[in-house]
């Protein structure tokens, strides 16, 4: 997969690969929340798409991408089910910090 644009590419095309993640508190038990993650990348010269604007991790309450910028994790719930449904689920988020800028410990 590329990182970069290749010269002239006016990316016209798009292929989009999306993986759902049924989401349990034990293996093996009842789905507790689900998430969908998606990349997109050219489908001609195959560069990958970031998502911009989205904070770094994973959170059953918002859409967040992963270190690189290219898979947006979504939480995503059936319609009609119970607006609590996932929240429960684990997350987190990353953070960068300059050195010297660190939060007090």
């Amino acid at each position: 997969m590329q990182l970069t644009s290749e010269p002239g590419c006016e990316h016209l095309d798009f292929a989009a690969q999306v993986g759902i993640n049924r989401l349990t508190k034990e293996e093996g038990g009842p789905v507790t929340a689900y998430s969908a993650d998606i990349e997109v990348r050219c489908a001609a010269c195959g560069v990958r798409f970031e998502w911009m604007g989205l904070e770094c991790g994973m959170l059953p309450d918002r859409p967040m991408v992963d270190v690189s910028g290219t898979m947006m994790a979504a939480p995503l719930r059936p319609v009609g089910s119970d607006p609590s449904f996932g929240m429960d689920a684990p997350g987190y988020r990353v953070r960068a910090y300059v050195k010297d800028e660190l939060p007090p410990a």
